[in-house]
C-alpha cells in the first residue's frame, strides 16, 4: 500500500470513504447502465452468430519460413 501512496494513487488524507456519496453506481446512473448491458447482450448475440472462417495453415508457413537461409542464421549458431 505504501507503494501506491508513494505513486500518489492513494492519498491518506483524501480517502473516498470520507467523501459524501451520491449512492450506488447503479442507482445514480440508473437506466443508462441497463441500456449498456442490453446493447452488449445484443452485440454478443450478433457476434456469436457470425461464421467462424477457417484460417490459413500457419504451421506450413512457419516451416517454409525457417527453411530460408536468412532465417536459419538467426536461430542456428555457427
Amino acid at each position: 500500500m505504501s507503494y501506491l501512496i508513494n505513486l500518489g494513487l492513494i492519498k491518506p488524507g483524501d480517502m473516498n470513504t470520507k467523501r459524501n456519496s451520491l449512492g450506488a453506481i447503479r442507482t445514480v446512473v440508473g437506466k443508462t447502465i441497463t441500456d449498456i448491458e442490453d446493447s452488449y447482450s445484443k452485440f454478443l448475440t450478433l457476434y456469436q452468430d457470425q461464421p467462424f472462417f477457417k484460417g490459413p495453415d500457419m504451421v506450413i508457413w512457419l516451416k517454409e519460413l525457417l527453411k530460408r537461409n536468412n532465417m536459419n542464421e538467426i536461430f542456428i549458431k555457427n
